[in-house]
This record gives C-alpha cells, sequence and structure tokens, in this order.
C-alpha cells in the first residue's frame, strides 16, 4: 500500500514539475511576446513623432508663406473707388495682386 501512495507522490511530482515547466516557458515566451509588442509600440510613437515633426514644418511654412502673402497684399496700392477705375488701373491692381498670390509659391 506505502508502494501504490509513493507512485501516486512521485506521479504527481512529475506532473507539477511539468506544468511548472510549461508555466515558466509561458511566460518567457510572453514576455518576449511583450518586448515584441513594446517595440511595436515604440516603432509607431517615433514615426508619430516624425509626423509630428513633419507637421510643424509644414505648419511653419504655411505660416510663413501666409504672411509673406499679407505682406504683399498691405504693398498694393489700393485703387480710388470714389471715382471710375480706369482699366489700365484696374489691370495693374490685378497683375500686382496676381504677383503677391505666385509669391506664395512653395520653395525648398
Amino acid at each position: 500500500m506505502f508502494n501504490q501512495y509513493k507512485i501516486y507522490i512521485l506521479l504527481g511530482a512529475f506532473a507539477a514539475s511539468n506544468l511548472f515547466t510549461a508555466w515558466a516557458t509561458y511566460q518567457v515566451q510572453s514576455g518576449k511576446n511583450a518586448k515584441k509588442e513594446i517595440q511595436v509600440i515604440i516603432e509607431k510613437v517615433d514615426n508619430h513623432n516624425e509626423d509630428i515633426i513633419t507637421l510643424a514644418k509644414h505648419s511653419e511654412t504655411i505660416a510663413k508663406m501666409e504672411r509673406e502673402f499679407e505682406r504683399s497684399i498691405r504693398a498694393i496700392p489700393r485703387v480710388n473707388t470714389i471715382n471710375n477705375c480706369s482699366v489700365d488701373e484696374f489691370k495693374r491692381v490685378y497683375n500686382e495682386a496676381n504677383r503677391a498670390a505666385n509669391s506664395m509659391s512653395i520653395k525648398d
């Protein structure tokens, strides 16, 4: 009878060691997967940071172009609207407005 319990105890210990080994393997594998997931998240954050920097540069460029456009518009002499505007005066203002708009073209 004692030998039968001894076998059960040995089988239980063997099963417990296998369970522990399986659990430890799972934990190690989970740790590796977690590291991979963290790496992917870090890469996404890095890409996002690059996007933010790029967006900031574009926003800065657009703001600069808007300032240049406003300066160009302010530099255009106003047409005297009290008297009728001559065709030549209208063409002059139109051409100056066109030049101001063209000054907004993107320059690298």
